[in-house]
């Protein structure tokens, strides 16, 4: 009788900066990285030109076989209230667990995508400048055109006024906003959130074998809003608050929140060489 085959499980997901963590540290080593990477305040129009989030990717090397087992999903709202009078700050975040909301003028949309490796071989290569005006280090959890890690893409032309993104000026998409590489399944381009970040299915939801080389990763693009121009909704009266999705009870207290985090992960098992 044979013996099962020893697998590794790993799961890679998004992790970045969170500019609201100066000062204070994530952790013992001072970092200011938080779960999830922070979706940039200047709102977007342009139907090619949303935001390109890289969530989570791995590699397939010839000869290897990896297993996608599983994925997770993560949105989330924020936004920012006065605290006292010297004009201090806290931000107010929450996480979106109806699976088909969005804004009336913002959405995301999720690809699971396979990259040959000619075509990742060639983006991985290309490096170009991140303006900074501070000039004080490269800007963290952004990548130009594209990245191994988990970031947020751009292309030349976006100004990034500090050495944190999210408060950037101007934003060009690399690719029109398209996710790259071969759509895999029904999961290429979807729409909804299939796989909550806390769900015990998301170990095991998927299996989709990954036995071509190359690169085989999750993407996020996000249309953010804009506060200032999209409808809100005026309860009537009297107002039944259990009639509302929890994102929309969210809005009616903070009618100026937008997008704040977008997050995913990939669930992997690698099969051993024979």
């Amino acid at each position: 009788m044979g013996t099962r085959p020893f697998k590794e499980t790993w799961e890679q997901s998004a992790n970045g900066i969170d500019e609201a963590l100066q000062g204070e540290g994530a952790d013992p080593s001072g970092s200011i990285v938080q779960t999830g990477l922070r979706v940039p305040t200047l709102a977007t129009s342009d139907v090619n030109n949303r935001y390109l989030f890289m969530l989570s990717s791995f590699e397939v090397a010839e000869g290897v076989q990896k297993v996608i087992v599983g994925f997770r999903q993560m949105a989330t709202l924020l936004v920012g209230v006065a605290t006292n009078p010297q004009g201090g700050t806290r931000f107010i975040e929450q996480e979106i667990t109806s699976p088909f909301w969005h804004f009336p003028d913002g959405n995301i949309s999720w690809s699971l995508r396979y990259i040959e490796p000619k075509l990742a071989n060639r983006l991985v290569q290309t490096t170009g400048p991140i303006e900074s005006a501070a000039d004080t280090g490269p800007v963290q959890s952004i990548g130009f055109i594209y990245s191994n890690g988990p970031s947020l893409l751009y292309d030349i032309g976006t100004v990034i006024p500090t050495d944190f993104y999210p408060t950037l000026t101007k934003y060009v998409a690399p690719n029109l906003g398209r996710p790259y590489g071969t759509p895999i399944g029904d999961l290429g381009t979807f729409h909804d959130l299939r796989a909550f970040w806390r769900a015990d299915t998301a170990l095991d939801s998927l299996y989709i074998p990954c036995t071509q080389p190359g690169t085989y990763a999750f993407f996020a693009s996000v249309k953010q809003t804009n506060p200032d121009t999209r409808p809100n909704y005026l309860p009537p009266n009297p107002f039944f608050p259990q009639g509302l999705p929890p994102e929309e009870q969210f809005l009616l207290n903070f009618p100026n929140a937008i997008y704040g985090k977008v997050g995913g992960s990939l669930i992997v098992e690698e099969m051993p060489v024979t």
